[in-house]
């Protein structure tokens, strides 16, 4: 059997590299109600997303005394004004659907610009892959080194698929205006300055054991990098409505304070050890507003000053 003359290879695999990309560029350009391609996905590619905005504005200048590192409950629940006040220069990274897996690459990548990390553990965001995070990051953020460790720690072929058209995406849309921009962003804080609805369920969550042992080895890969790079690390549960009934939630918070234990890693569990109220201090059935974010953070910068006194 003959084989393929070297140039028949490139020539089609020149056509095949041009063609997918012009797919792509269809998929983008095309809008019905929304780029087509978004339609296709449940978490969108084409977005600016609050994480673009808090990696943006990040000082690289000199380092922080701490990065918040987590989900959506660390980025509307931890005020880096608050801790400012405190004598703390900090600022927020949390994102949207931010896995612990999601914050082990980002704090690789992060890890020169900052002194301490106090990361957000919310037990129901062990129940993701970390895919959606990433997809969220890869129109926002330009070190391809932490996208390409997070796509393979992620290892789904979506992943690799989205982030080999990155070029693509930010060509058209690096950009546009962000999804979020009438929202004011004070170093990566969500300042949501509205009540939550007076009429609003809780319907029970539901916690996966198996996601959430996964997950939890990223949150002790992440102690264990602060211990050896001499940063100190807390634990922070921000605080939900008592109305919000998560089983299975103990499996995740016993083994985060086994974690405490056995690294000595202060851990702050606001989750249901609060006074709040679920209209007066939320935005919507688990995130807080900014007056709730005022009280949890304030709560953590007291406990912070004696266990991360600053020197």
């Amino acid at each position: 059997m003959r084989s393929l003359p070297l140039r028949h290879c490139l020539v089609f695999g020149l056509k095949f590299f041009l063609a997918y990309y012009l797919l792509y560029a269809v998929l983008f350009i095309v809008d019905i109600k929304g780029p087509i391609y978004n339609q296709i996905q449940e978490h969108p590619l084409l977005q600016r997303s609050w994480f673009g905005r808090s990696w943006d504005s990040m000082d690289r200048s000199k380092p922080y005394d701490l990065l918040f590192l987590g989900s959506s409950h660390c980025f509307c629940g931890l005020d880096p004004r608050i801790f400012e006040k405190g004598g703390y220069h900090s600022h927020n990274l949390g994102g949207s659907l931010q896995t612990p897996l999601n914050s082990w690459v980002l704090f690789r990548s992060v890890k020169p610009l900052t002194k301490g990390i106090l990361m957000e553990v919310y037990p129901l965001v062990s129940n993701g892959d970390g895919e959606p995070a990433l997809n969220y990051m890869i129109p926002n953020v330009d070190d391809w080194g932490m996208l390409t460790h997070m796509a393979w720690e992620v290892n789904r072929l979506r992943s690799w698929q989205n982030l080999s058209v990155k070029p693509l995406v930010d060509i058209l849309w690096r950009n546009r205006p962000n999804f979020d921009e009438k929202i004011d962003a004070v170093s990566g804080f969500m300042d949501r300055n509205v009540k939550a609805a007076a009429d609003q369920r809780h319907p029970s969550q539901m916690l996966s054991p198996q996601g959430a042992d996964y997950q939890l080895r990223y949150v002790e890969r992440i102690v264990k990098e602060c211990r050896a790079s001499g940063l100190w690390i807390g634990f922070v549960y921000a605080p939900i409505p008592h109305e919000l009934r998560i089983v299975g939630e103990m499996h995740y918070i016993h083994a985060i304070e086994k974690l405490s234990a056995k690294y000595s890693v202060p851990y702050y569990n606001l989750g249901h050890n609060h006074k709040l109220d679920v209209v007066e201090d939320f935005f919507d059935m688990d995130h807080l507003n900014t007056q709730g974010a005022k009280w949890a953070s304030e709560t953590v910068l007291e406990r912070l000053k004696t266990d991360y006194p600053k020197k």
